[in-house]
């Protein structure tokens, strides 16, 4: 037999080392003694017996311990590997204030194959030098102990949001607008709620808001597949500023004897600044102009208008200066036999105003085709024979609000 003890025998003779018989020997022997004076055979079978009993213990209380030792040693492992795990846990989530072990790997995979721990992904993408809390780290790789089934970690993509884009955030009232779905349903049903009290069902519409104000604007979609609702409402997305409103009008200041001069009456609304333009090419910043014609026709008349917030708008108007004769105005006329009232006018249908100028002052003026001027003066006599009068007559068109300027000068007869 080998003299060499196996390791559970030199942990047996180890601890037995440690421990003394409860009596002395000579005690054993007194006893081995008067146990031989009863019988040989029967002292011999008992203390036997004794031993048997007594070594039985030792040996099933060094068991004991020796089990524990490895159930402890089976518990620190289990847990040095948890920490393990938990570290590389902790080195994917917090890679800027944590140190990746180059030997974890390789220990791992040596020592036991279900503590195996994918790095690679991390290794690729994080230098040791590197400080960087900018760069990705992808975690998808990280696996988990093989004693329990192995769940992949995937990092959870940014949900995507349905929202509305504007054309534009800001515009002036009557501007169009052009408005977009953002993260949609490729099909489906669309209902627009412009803040306004209208709406559209169309998926990209066009809008324009006719008054200036602050607008809410939400977006419900009707998914076609599985008919879910996705409801988004943009508070305060559009601004409307007051748009200008550019209109004006004119008055004949001018004797019948003066060339035509028109004074412009600026009446627009909501404007700061003003651009005129005229069919002659010359142009006015004036808020109401005044101007002479020493040509005949068809005169243009141009208003640009903006305001503070940069909304403009714009009206052109035509004058037409033209001579007496396409009035088919007589020359001379008796007052005591007729009234003077250009033929033109008692033939048409449009609206007018005839003035009778003595000198530079009007002494008389009728709207209405059927009261001529009759000759009589401002201080009730009737005109003397000889005497001339000049006259201007402009015809009004609401259609096109187009004004038509005449003159000219009437002879007094007998």
């Amino acid at each position: 037999m080998s003299n060499k003890f196996t390791p559970f025998e030199d942990k047996v003779r180890e601890s037995l080392e440690h421990y003394e018989l409860p009596f002395e020997a000579s005690s054993w022997n007194d006893l081995e003694n008067r146990m031989n004076g009863n019988g040989a055979a029967a002292n011999t079978w008992v203390v036997a017996l004794v031993a048997a009993c007594f070594f039985s213990a030792i040996g099933s209380f060094i068991l004991y311990k020796y089990s524990f030792n490895l159930i402890d040693a089976k518990k620190g492992h289990g847990i040095a590997r948890f920490e393990s795990t938990a570290r590389v846990s902790n080195s994917t989530s917090s890679i800027e204030n944590s140190t990746v072990d180059s030997n974890l790997t390789s220990n791992n995979t040596t020592t036991n194959r279900s503590n195996t721990v994918n790095l690679t992904p991390l290794a690729a993408n994080v230098s040791p030098s590197s400080n960087s809390t900018d760069s990705a780290i992808p975690t998808e790789n990280i696996l988990a102990d093989n004693d329990s089934q192995m769940n992949e970690v995937v990092v959870p993509k940014t949900s995507t949001t349905l929202s509305v884009r504007p054309s534009v955030s800001t515009s002036c009232a009557g501007g169009e607008i052009d408005f977009n779905a953002v993260n949609g349903p490729n099909e489906g049903s669309y209902l627009w709620n412009f803040g306004d009290g209208n709406f559209s069902n169309k998926p990209n519409p066009k809008h324009k808001y006719v008054k200036p104000g602050v607008y809410d604007v939400s977006l419900s979609i009707t998914s076609k597949k599985d008919g879910q609702i996705n409801t988004t409402v943009m508070n305060d997305l559009i601004t409307i500023h007051p748009a200008p409103n550019a209109e004006f009008e004119w008055d004949f200041v001018n004797s019948a004897s003066e060339e035509p001069t028109v004074k412009i009456i600026n009446t627009s609304e909501n404007a700061t600044s003003y651009n005129w333009k005229f069919g002659d090419g010359s142009t006015s910043k004036v808020i109401s102009p005044i101007r002479s014609y020493t040509d005949r026709g068809k005169q243009m008349i141009a208003l640009e208008v903006s305001n503070e917030w940069g909304c403009s708008d714009s009206k052109v108007k035509y004058i037409h200066i033209n001579q007496d004769y396409n009035l088919m105005a007589p020359e001379k006329f008796s007052p005591k036999t007729n009234v003077f009232m250009p033929e033109g006018l008692k033939q048409g249908k449009s609206q007018f105003k005839l003035t009778i100028y003595n000198g530079e002052k009007p002494i008389y003026e009728t709207t209405n085709k059927s009261k001529g001027w009759d000759g009589t003066l401002p201080s009730g006599t009737t005109a003397v024979a000889g005497d001339q009068y000049p006259w201007i007559v402009i015809i009004y068109n609401d259609t096109t609000k187009e004004e038509k300027y005449f003159s000219g000068i009437v002879t007094i007869l007998p």
